[in-house]
């Protein structure tokens, strides 16, 4: 299981055993869960449906380009490694994004990081 249909089975068990107003889930994460919020679940046709907005904080949103030493964080595609075309099930994905400028891990103004290429978050930003 990955964790799109981890997610995804979770948010039914959760709606299925408590009494949840599914039109007010939100989804938020940090890091690495900012860049599953923000540029895997906000994209995948079913989850971008089952929460009211997305908020990343900090995403390490990392694109499906590796970085060869020419990485260009304000014109790569900001596809990711999971999906490869960003196709969400509404056409108005309400999004947040929180990124400080000075972040010395996933850096505000993308670069190489594990091998990828990481968008510029305005870039990234400008996509959505």
């Amino acid at each position: 299981m990955n964790d799109t249909q981890f997610t995804d089975a979770l948010l039914t068990y959760l709606e299925n055993n408590y009494c949840l107003d599914t039109g007010r889930l939100f989804a938020s994460g940090m890091s690495n869960g900012g860049g599953f919020t923000g540029g895997v679940a906000a994209c995948d046709p079913n989850l971008s449906t089952r929460f009211a907005a997305f908020g990343p904080h900090s995403g390490a949103l990392y694109t499906g380009t590796l970085d060869n030493g020419n990485c260009q964080p304000y014109t790569v595609l900001t596809n990711t490694i999971a999906q490869s075309v960003c196709s969400p099930g509404r056409k108005n994905v309400p999004m947040i994004e929180f990124h400080g400028d000075t972040d010395g891990t996933i850096g505000y103004f993308g670069g190489g990081r594990r091998s990828y290429c990481l968008p510029a978050i305005p870039h990234w930003a400008t996509d959505w």
